[in-house]
């Protein structure tokens, strides 16, 4: 092989490499170290809500909210 074939080669590699680099780094979510979902969707429970949908925690007495990561993300507020 010659060398210039060897150099395109090592860079086409190179890019590879640094292109599944950012594609991990991009979808990644920093504070959970989970893997982002694009989804219009959430999962809580045995129900699906939609991005957006509001809906009482399994607690009765918080809030929930789908957010556009794909994650419930509930109030924390004592329960009588």
């Amino acid at each position: 092989m010659s060398r210039k074939m060897k150099t395109a080669s090592f860079v086409i590699g190179l890019l590879i490499i640094l292109a599944a680099i950012f594609v991990v780094v991009l979808f990644r979510d920093s504070k959970t170290g989970l893997t982002r979902s694009f989804s219009d969707e959430c999962k809580y429970g045995e129900e699906t809500y939609q991005l957006g949908d509001k809906f009482t925690a399994e607690d009765g007495c918080n809030t929930c909210v789908c957010n556009k990561d794909g994650l419930v993300a509930c109030t924390l507020l004592a329960c009588d």
